[in-house]
């Protein structure tokens, strides 16, 4: 009798592993075309959708490697994408770019077949679909949007205007003091905003940048003058100064994290507290953490009850309710645009690998 649990245990370990094992399989979905002609307007996390039933994995259907992740070949609007569902695991490919192709009978001297390789095009990158929306991200790609303490205490700063006045609006003169960096002479001008604090340490990771303008150097000196030449508010004492830093990569193919993941969404630009499909949230883990630009993480509600009056909260099952798409990534922040959910998005949400 003393066998029974013993037996159960087995059972239970080995239908665990057999569960294990069906989630490494690749996922196809059950409607996925045999071919699909791009048009303009779709994304490639949308196209993604279209084939797998975790699109995080487009890299296993493609056989990319790391620096293919990184560096990919872009797909277009015009290409025809065809699934070969005669291979294990099945493969995507782009017809007549990316396929074996047999010879003609004139040219099947030699091999027979001829390799067509993949098409890099990585500075010719106009006119390919997007991985995400970038209507939705288009604001927070190309200006400073965290900074951390150490960094705020060396960045030159605005302390007046000329004229005595306390604002200025593109066209005015700006006064910093610090040590703005030899040979630059264009800047970006932001103003420290909240800060963004891990919810277990309750340590600063960083503050959020908000974008004010761009400024030319005129003047050397310390203090040194700019020309605030266009912004989209004005521009107060207390604001800094710094060179625009390089673009983030205009293109990236989703992707799990290599490594484990868990964090929280700490921030929901605008204030809203929550947030829905296409909307940008911030989560508590960067490049340090191995985040990366097209990264995917699950997201799943912190929800507690409180059976009755002075009973301790008790914490319910996690059921996830989202997908995150890390789109931009500093040192212990990224920025994510929410690309699936059931449920609004909110502060304190949990993040995880997918």
């Amino acid at each position: 009798m003393r066998s029974l649990p013993i037996i159960a245990l087995l059972c239970a370990l080995g239908l665990s592993g057999m569960a294990s094992a069906r989630s490494d399989i690749l996922q196809i979905q059950e409607n996925a075309p045999d071919r699909y002609v791009v048009v303009k307007g779709d994304t490639l996390w949308d196209i993604s959708g279209r084939f797998l039933k975790q699109p995080w994995r487009w890299p296993e259907i493609w056989r990319l490697n790391k620096a293919q992740i990184k560096d990919p070949h872009w797909i277009y609007p015009g290409d025809v994408i065809v699934l070969d569902r005669s291979q294990n695991p099945p493969r995507l490919s782009i017809e007549g770019r990316d396929s074996t192709v047999p010879k003609t009978d004139a040219e099947s001297s030699g091999s027979g077949r001829e390799r067509l390789s993949p098409e890099v095009r990585s500075l010719a990158v106009e006119g390919a679909i997007p991985s995400i929306p970038q209507g939705d991200i288009r604001a927070f790609m190309g200006q400073p949007l965290v900074v951390t303490g150490d960094e705020l205490d060396k960045v030159p700063a605005i302390i007046g205007f000329e004229g005595h006045r306390d604002y200025a609006s593109a066209g005015d003169d700006l006064f910093v003091r610090g040590n703005l960096a030899p040979g630059i002479r264009d800047f970006q001008v932001f103003r420290p905003g909240k800060a963004l604090r891990d919810p277990e340490t309750r340590e600063v990771l960083g503050y959020a940048a908000e974008y004010i303008g761009e400024a030319r150097l005129t003047q050397e000196g310390n203090p040194a003058r700019l020309l605030l030449r266009k912004g989209g508010v004005e521009a107060q004492v207390g604001d800094r100064v710094i060179p625009p830093g390089p673009p983030p990569p205009p293109n990236f193919v989703p992707s799990a994290p290599t490594a484990e993941t868990h964090g929280y969404v700490i921030d929901v630009p605008g204030g809203a507290g929550m947030a829905g499909r296409n909307s940008v949230v911030v989560v508590s883990r960067g490049s340090r953490d191995g985040l990366q630009p097209g990264h995917v993480l699950a997201v799943y509600p912190a929800e507690e009850v409180r059976p009755s009056r002075g009973e301790a909260p008790v914490k319910l099952p996690e059921t996830r309710s989202g997908l995150l798409f890390v789109f931009r990534t500093f040192d212990r922040v990224s920025y994510a645009l929410v690309v699936q959910s059931q449920r609004p998005v909110n502060v304190l949400d949990t993040i995880r690998n997918p």
